[in-house]
């Protein structure tokens, strides 16, 4: 597979024979400097993007059509929530975006208590104090803890999850691995880029290196 981005002089591939299997119960992770096609493989794994050559599936699919249909659960590295939106509220759309029964079934409550499948007794404690508190105005290792909620959320079974140890202290980044563990162990595929290394080691079954290419066509 072949893919990268367009500049206004020139085509900049930032992938070149990339061949990748994502086996459905396993955490993958790709390693890589900056501007080594990590954040382009999510694009195209989310359907935001075509490769220039080649192809991309999600089980046989094209995808956007299965993102739209069974929902992917996606952590970009430096999300900006959208002003207003208050924790509760944020979990519960992202339910609703979920096409699971539960997600169907709360969508029309979207001041419910969270109910992030999986999640420990501590986390719904968490989550249920900080419900009614705006997500712009918490800090960023707060933010970036209730976004992994939202990602994860309805049980998706593709999880996507760029950086996601930035910004969290020691107890956050053991919930995550702990969450990353659960997905495993229900079935879902989890792709995560990280620069982390200790904490990729932690999770992985395996590990994947992507290195800048100097092709420009």
């Amino acid at each position: 597979m072949v893919a990268g981005y367009r500049s206004a002089r020139r085509r900049q591939v930032v992938l070149h024979d990339l061949d990748l299997v994502l086996p459905a119960g396993s955490v993958s992770a790709i390693v890589g400097p900056n501007g080594s096609g990590k954040t382009t493989i999510f694009r195209l794994l989310l359907g935001l993007q075509r490769p220039w050559a080649g192809s991309v599936q999600v089980d046989e699919q094209d995808p956007a059509v299965w993102r739209r249909a069974h929902g992917t659960g996606f952590l970009p590295e430096d999300p900006v929530p959208v002003p207003g939106w208050r924790v509760a509220g944020l979990l519960a759309e992202g339910r609703r975006l979920a096409p699971t029964t539960r997600a169907r079934t709360r969508a029309d409550h979207p001041e419910a208590p969270p109910d992030p499948s999986g999640s420990s007794e501590e986390e719904r404690g968490w989550l249920a104090r900080m419900a009614h508190r705006p997500v712009d105005r918490l800090s960023r290792g707060q933010r970036r803890e209730v976004l992994r909620h939202y990602a994860f959320a309805g049980t998706p079974s593709l999880l996507l999850l760029d950086e996601p140890w930035s910004g969290l202290d020691g107890p956050a980044r053991l919930r995550l691995r702990r969450a990353i563990t659960r997905a495993r162990q229900r079935g879902a595929t989890v792709l995560v880029s990280s620069h982390e290394l200790p904490e990729v080691e932690a999770v992985a079954d395996r590990v994947v290196a992507v290195a800048p290419t100097e092709i420009s066509p």
